[in-house]
């Protein structure tokens, strides 16, 4: 966690780094479990994954994050994965003057 800056609001830890390995691989450390709620972004990742282990490109200027939630389980955890993503993209896609092609991998 070297280069990690931490912010911290109410029930939230916020950690943002310019490199990382892979958001989710570093989030499951230990070091982040006695956290509440966990927002982990890179600008850039070295070795970042999809389900079953595809790789996935990390090109700087896209988003890269994971969250770990310890206040909130579901038995339908794919489903608030699906909302988040999207919420995040018509959060983005609001804000933008020219629309863009872009897309959320869940």
């Amino acid at each position: 966690m070297s280069d990690i800056c931490h912010y911290k609001s109410n029930k939230w830890n916020i950690y943002i780094s310019k490199t990382l390995e892979s958001t989710m691989d570093e989030i499951k450390k230990d070091c982040y479990k006695s956290n509440l709620n966990t927002l982990l972004m890179a600008y850039r990742q070295t070795k970042g994954r999809g389900r079953k282990n595809n790789k996935w490109i990390s090109n700087l200027g896209n988003l890269f994050l994971s969250i770990k939630l310890n206040t909130f389980h579901t038995p339908n955890a794919f489903l608030l994965n699906y909302l988040t993503g999207i919420i995040i993209y018509d959060t983005i896609n609001s804000f933008l003057t020219e629309k863009k092609n872009f897309f959320i991998k869940i």
